[in-house]
């Protein structure tokens, strides 16, 4: 088959933002904004890029601060570092022991939480992230984030799929939402799969400290409006099982604020990951619009050890829609995930990831020529559109309490904003083999040329009198095992996709090979799909001719039986594979496959020729292909 590059749309996730209020989980509780009532322990010393230079460690490491001056610190002092040029991050010790060692004091410390500093804190803190880094915002704001009407419009062509000029602008004009963070993206994931696109966000943190008798409540949300596109190209036999790919990351500057006259120091970074996994075969292009706004984190509370999840969400949908200019069969799922990585100092937080999945699969065929009851293409599909969440809590260093360790929040993927079932009819089956005649009312594939031929080896090397056979195949088949020994031979062809034709003949006595059986028997359904070329005659001594015409068949398997437990079979869909074979073998059959071949059942004297596929599924060009080559087995 001549291969195809075609850049379909595999989705387009569209967000508009409608200026709005933000509206946190912590608005509707009381919720101090101001330091009153706020209790530093004694034995806190502070350091700020304010604080002499002296008085400041001019080497840190994970146990030690070294100063050139005696810094004047007892055992079990508690020292909170903010933003300086030596801690950028901050950072919250104990001092466990000082030692003035070549004219140098080295302080040995261990981490310290925020309950070591503060006997009595309440606040909660607000930060609308930047390029430059963050912006305070107050409790009771209303943040105008502007409207976005601008679709994203897609045109398709043979060849690939287009982006119209009158493109999403993202971070720029007066009627479309101004994103703080953008990216666009083009990335290619196999040679045949690739994604390109945009991505932009706002987002604003919360976090909530509230300390007390000795037991803190800690909490960090994130919210986001984000919106973009993206674009997955899919060429022909398209597959990845599944994937994750970083498409950018940014770590922003860090943000200092003051509990009091205590530096609290947090690091943010931004991410957005592109996950999901292909298993199409022709082309398919889907696309979808979506609007969200999300708030999501969780609290801690140190008293009862419990946390709390927060997620806040609204997602609204206008449907997904597929178009093809072939003919499909999908598989496939893909999304983008827009990541915020928040933590205190550094060390404890919470990696937040929201995201949009589009799923699509079906089977859906084309006639450019002509069209059956109003359409020119027929068959089923299902599609939806998911919202997902991921979050986990962060913990390089237990800044918040010791008991608090890293851990998976929650991962969830939601019920479907909107999903739809399309077929073209109950006998879409029927009118898809009905489009695929030509006028004559044949079926059509693309042209298949058996350009190469195969002759068996086992007489000729074994020195010995045995039947030559020969089978011919296309291009896009190739010989991936050749194996021949005193006893045996086997030989099999293997296309791009995975599917196999073995041929294969002979039991090694010394192995035990086909002497063992398997505990299941099976039933199955034989049908002549084509004549075959092969005539049996004479193999020293034998006359096969008794076996009389041959044929190409299809044999689907539809029962199982443990034959241990079981009297009767039981219905099963066990799919399908191809072999040469008499045509007595014509109806349903029971036969219980030898251990290490299970195809057994169909070795004729001369060995057996057997085609199988991935799952036992094959798509109609290689049903077209394998009954050709198949076929074409005879004896030289």
């Amino acid at each position: 088959m001549q291969k195809k590059r075609w850049i379909i749309v595999l989705f387009v996730m569209l967000l508009l933002v409608v200026g709005s209020g933000i509206f946190f989980w912590r608005v509707t509780k009381s919720a101090p904004g101001n330091t009153d009532g706020i209790v530093v322990k004694d034995h806190v010393t502070v350091i700020t890029d304010e604080t002499p230079k002296d008085k400041q460690p001019i080497s840190i490491t994970d146990n030690e601060l070294i100063f050139n001056d005696n810094p004047g610190y007892s055992p079990n002092d508690i020292i909170v570092a903010g933003i300086t040029d030596s801690a950028p991050a901050g950072f919250i010790r104990k001092v466990i022991s000082i030692a003035n060692e070549n004219n140098q004091y080295i302080v040995k410390t261990e981490y310290g939480v925020l309950t070591d500093v503060f006997e009595k804190a309440s606040i909660v803190k607000r930060f609308a992230l930047t390029e430059r880094g963050a912006e305070e915002i107050p409790l009771n704001a209303t943040v105008q984030v502007g409207k976005s009407n601008q679709m994203h419009n897609i045109s398709y062509s043979n060849t690939k799929v287009q982006n119209d000029v009158n493109t999403m602008r993202l971070s720029s004009g007066n009627d479309n939402t101004e994103y703080q963070f953008s990216k666009e993206f083009n990335y290619e994931i196999t040679d045949e799969i690739s994604v390109t696109g945009e991505v932009g966000f706002n987002a604003w943190v919360e976090i909530e400290i509230d300390i007390s008798d000795g037991d803190i409540i800690f909490g960090i949300a994130a919210h986001n409006e984000s919106g973009g596109n993206a674009f997955v190209g899919c060429g022909f036999d398209s597959e990845i099982n599944a994937f994750e790919e970083k498409l950018f990351k940014k770590s922003l500057p860090n943000i200092q604020f003051f509990i009091g006259v205590v530096p609290v120091v947090i690091t943010n970074e931004i991410a957005s990951t592109i996950e999901g996994s292909a298993h199409v075969q022709g082309s398919l292009g889907t696309s979808f619009e979506i609007k969200s706004e999300n708030t999501s984190g969780f609290e801690y509370n140190s008293k009862t050890d419990k946390i709390e999840e927060i997620t806040d969400r609204k997602y609204y949908a206008d449907g997904l829609r597929w178009e093809t200019k072939t003919e499909f069969s999908a598989d496939s799922s893909m999304g983008i995930f827009l990541h915020l990585i928040t933590k205190l100092y550094d060390s404890t937080g919470a990696d937040i990831a929201i995201g949009i999945e589009g799923e699509t699969a079906g089977q859906v065929s084309v006639s450019l020529d002509k069209s059956l009851d109003g359409l020119n293409y027929v068959g089923n599909i299902d599609s939806s559109i998911h919202p997902k969440l991921k979050g986990r809590i962060v913990v390089t260093v237990p800044i918040i309490d010791e008991k608090l360790a890293e851990k998976e929040l929650f991962e969830i993927k939601l019920t479907p904003l909107w999903e739809r079932h399309w077929d073209s009819g109950s006998d879409w089956k029927e009118k898809l083999q009905e489009l695929k005649k030509d006028n004559n009312g044949n079926h059509t594939t693309d042209e298949i040329a058996l350009n190469h031929t195969y002759t068996t080896k086992f007489g000729e090397t074994n020195l010995i009198t045995y039947p030559r056979l020969l089978f011919a195949y296309p291009d896009n088949w190739s010989v991936s095992l050749e194996e021949v020994t005193p006893y045996t031979e086997r030989v099999v062809l293997t296309n791009e996709r995975g599917a196999n034709i073995e041929y294969s003949q002979g039991k090694d006595p010394g192995s035990g090979q086909g002497y063992t059986y398997t505990a299941f028997a099976y039933r199955a359904d034989v049908s002549k799909v084509a004549d075959s070329n092969f005539v049996p005659g004479w193999i020293q001594g034998t006359d096969y001719s008794q076996l009389g015409k041959f044929m190409v068949a299809k044999v689907d398997v539809n029962g199982e039986l443990d034959r241990q437990l079981d009297d009767e079979y039981t219905d099963i869909d066990g799919g399908s594979f191809y072999v040469v074979a008499p045509e007595s073998k014509i109806g349903t059959i029971e036969y219980i496959p030898e251990t290490v071949n299970p195809y057994s059942e169909f070795d004729f004297g001369y060995g057996s020729f057997v085609a199988y596929a991935p799952d036992q599924q094959f798509t109609e060009q290689e049903v077209q292909e394998i009954t050709q080559i198949l076929a074409s087995f005879r004896t030289e």
